[in-house]
Order: C-alpha cells, then structure tokens, then sequence
C-alpha cells in the first residue's frame, strides 16, 4: 500500500496564504483518494514551526485544526524553540517518516487539485527516479523555470542582482541555465538541479541522502541535495504535476538574507567546484 508523508516548514507565514495553501493540499489530497482508492493508504502532514511566536502558533494551529477532518490522515505541528533553518526544519520531520513517497512543500506552494495523484502515478510507473518535481507557475500564470543546470557565479549575479536591462542583454545564458529550452510540456529525466518549493522523493532515496545538509541555513541546501542525489538516482520533471509559487528574489529581501545567499552560495561552490563564467 502507498504511504504520503508531507511536510512543510514555516516562518512567520502570512496567514491567509498559508490557509490557502493547506486548502489546495487538503484538495490533492482527496482527489488522489478518489482516484487511487484503496491503493493509497495514509497521508500524513507536519507543519514545521521556526517562527518562536505564540500567536503564530495559534494561528497555524486554528488552520490545522480546521483542515484535520478534511484531511483524512495524521496532522501534527513541530514548534521549534528556535528558527532552525528551512533543511533543519524539514529534517526534523524527515527522521520520523516511514512512509513510501515524502513531499518537501513550501509554505507558499499552492498544489493544484490533480498535483498528488500525478505524483504518486508517475512514481508508480517509473521506480527508478528518486526525486519528482513539477511544473511551477508564477501566481499571474505565467511559467516559472525552476530547475537549473550547473550555475556559475556570473549566472547567480545576473539573475538575482543584476537590473532587468542588463539581465536582457544576457538572456540567451539566462534561459540556458534556466532550462527553458527542454522543461516545457514534455518529462525530462535526469534534472542536474531542483527547486526546493516542492519536493517529492522516494523515501528510501531521501533516507539514504539523510535529508538536506543543515549546514545551509537558507538558499542552496535544494542545490546541495541535487547534486547528491544525483549519485543515487535520477530527478525528474514532469509537467502533469503542477504548483502556483510565488518566492524567490533573496536581493529584494534586505542584506541579511543577501548574506545568508552569499555564505550559501560560496559553501555550495566550494563543496561542488567554482564556475566563473
């Protein structure tokens, strides 16, 4: 029988979205009952908490509570005693699962209705991959391409500081490394690097990798991952599964997270090799 477990790791969420969020979940979730019936057995979810805040708390806590009954599986939130990070997070949760397929989902991941069942039937058909991720839309529709070949340093400038006018002038370089020209309509297996907003593993594979390296408090901990799993099986993109995200953007955050992409960034090349250009 198959076995869900999801997880999603949260920090000061805005609350609405984050229902909104839950909403579509608990919307895949029951599409996939319906359609893989008795095939599909637990489905289990747990809301990681780094926000330290009690009336946080209360507010995530309200939205579970109120999704629980709809959910039709085990709903638990983990509260941090501090913000721990988003692979940290996400580990915690990783070292309890014991179910066949896992999902690493963002807090601002909305999961259209047929995105699970999609998952697990491709899953299903194709036991070799170890790692699924999706088609992403940005929230005015329009395609967002998230998965990347190999970056260099030039490309991570250009596309998360450099201004729009000079980010045309290197278009061309920038949908190389975005993929754009083979993630479109079409499955693509053996994706060099993925996003983090939605995950979905073959648990045994993710077990075998022992979730992400904590030592990415945020940004690249999804790049380290890729690499890694590269070695254990093949990340596939498959377009029948698709999300609505809306992240993104560490330069348009303040400096502090312009920091914290910039120590990631330089752990991740110095692990994996330093690509100028």
């Amino acid at each position: 029988m198959i076995t869900v477990s999801i997880c999603i790791v949260t920090y000061f969420p805005e609350h609405s979205e984050f229902d909104k969020v839950i909403a579509h979940l608990v919307a895949a979730v029951k599409q996939a009952r319906k359609a893989l019936k008795s095939d599909l057995g637990e489905v289990s979810l747990a809301v990681v908490d780094n926000s330290c805040n009690s009336d946080v708390y209360e507010s995530i806590d309200n939205c579970l509570e109120k999704q629980k009954a709809n959910f039709g599986g085990s709903v638990s939130s983990i509260k941090s005693s501090a913000n721990i990070g988003f692979g940290a997070g996400h580990n915690l949760a990783i070292t309890k699962v014991r179910s066949t397929y896992h999902l690493v989902l963002n807090p601002d991941a909305v999961m259209e209705q047929e995105a699970l069942e999609q998952a697990i039937r491709f899953m299903e058909e194709n036991p070799a991959v170890g790692m699924l991720v999706p088609r992403v839309l940005s929230p005015d529709g329009k395609p967002s391409y998230l998965c990347k070949r190999y970056p260099s340093v030039l490309d991570l400038l250009l596309r998360g500081f450099a201004p729009r006018r000079v980010q045309q002038r290197f278009r061309k370089r920038l949908h190389h490394y975005e993929m754009r020209d083979v993630t479109q309509s079409e499955t693509v297996m053996n994706i060099p690097i993925a996003s983090g907003c939605f995950m979905f593993f073959r648990t045994e594979v993710l077990k075998r990798l022992a979730g992400f390296d904590e030592r990415y408090f945020l940004y690249f901990e999804d790049y380290d991952l890729s690499m890694r799993m590269k070695y254990i099986a093949p990340i596939a993109y498959v377009p029948s599964v698709c999300i609505t995200h809306g992240g993104g953007n560490a330069a348009r955050k303040g400096h502090r997270h312009i920091a914290m992409f910039v120590r990631s960034a330089v752990r991740f090349f110095s692990r994996w090799g330093w690509k100028w250009w």
